[in-house]
């Protein structure tokens, strides 16, 4: 009897981690995604892009920390990196880069979410 008492206590702690981290990974995901989508507008109306990227940027560096225990290093490393670049092309003329950069992090953050989400594919 002890050890269906700690399977359950265990397996409830489990699910309480999971359920942690799944919300908090969704709701790093979500003000990540605003922001792009605020600095994707400020850069098609001739805003200031650059502060939005730069904006960005905090906001990732404050969320990377935790996020580092819930997601591999490489998908942080890899956002990271393109948030950098974005900051770097949202100063540029050339709006392909600056479009490439935003499509980029969004598909990132999108293979992120996917990968941590409970699903048969993220399973197996």
């Amino acid at each position: 009897m002890k050890r269906l008492i700690s399977a359950a206590i265990l397996f409830v702690f489990v699910i309480a981690a999971y359920s942690v981290s799944l919300w908090y990974i969704t709701d790093a995901c979500k003000e990540t995604k605003a922001l792009i989508d605020e600095c994707e507008e400020a850069y098609k109306n001739g805003g200031d892009a650059y502060n939005k990227a730069e904006e960005l940027k905090r906001l990732w560096d404050k969320k990377e920390g935790p996020l580092s225990f819930f997601v591999t290093h490489d998908s942080i490393d890899e956002i990271e990196l393109a948030i950098s670049e974005l900051c770097v092309y949202s100063k540029a003329e050339e709006e392909n880069d600056f479009k490439e950069r935003i499509e980029n992090i969004k598909m990132l953050l999108h293979q992120v979410g996917e990968d941590t989400t409970f699903s048969m594919h993220s399973v197996f």
